[in-house]
């Protein structure tokens, strides 16, 4: 998920999951940078339904209309769409988040917390960027799941929950009964399975 790159494969899978789903679809990133390089992929693979990407000069209330009134629309959010917006039913049926939300070390409360945390002898990725991360994943999930009869799917592409220790801790904290790691190649057969069920 930090490789340059990144954006290319994302985009594959984003465009995959329009074209065999054709449901409504938001993608919620962590940089602006990795948004605007998915949206390129996207351009590139033509994509049908209409992208919508923040920071291109809409204001998040104007993406969200357009969005509800799309068929198959795909919302690229970043910052404020993690959370404060709400998409019930099949007004957003497919969540997609390509990196575990990890604070940014750089930034200036981050680093003073961080340090903070240093001077008192804590960790500060157990105490700070981990719990951070886990309730920025359930608020992204939240755009998703926000009432009981409300369904869809999520995908995580951060290869990083099949492989380092916390990846249970940030799984368990998901509004899902079923969670099935699978490869890129899967995602989105397995995804669309969920729809035909």
């Amino acid at each position: 998920p930090n490789d340059d790159g990144f954006g290319a494969p994302v985009g594959d899978i984003v465009a995959a999951l329009a074209a065999r789903i054709a449901r409504r679809t938001m993608v919620l990133f962590t940089s602006y940078r990795l948004c605007f390089s998915v949206a390129g992929a996207l351009e590139r693979a033509g994509v049908a339904g209409p992208v919508l990407v923040q920071g291109a000069g809409e204001s998040r209330e104007a993406l969200s209309a357009r969005f509800r009134r799309s068929a198959s629309g795909i919302l690229l959010g970043v910052a404020s769409f993690w959370e404060g917006v709400d998409f019930p039913g099949e007004e957003l049926e497919v969540l997609v988040i390509p990196k575990i939300p990890f604070p940014v070390p750089s930034e200036p409360i981050v680093e003073t917390r961080a340090e903070r945390l240093a001077a008192l002898g804590e960790e500060a990725f157990g105490k700070l960027f981990l719990p951070e991360a886990i309730l920025r994943m359930r608020q992204g999930a939240g755009r998703l799941i926000r009432r009981m009869n409300d369904r869809g799917v999520i995908v995580i592409l951060d290869s990083r929950l099949g492989t380092r220790p916390y990846a249970g801790e940030v799984l368990s904290s998901l509004p899902s009964s079923t969670i099935e790691h699978v490869s890129a190649g899967e995602c989105v057969e397995r995804a669309a399975r969920c729809f035909s069920a």
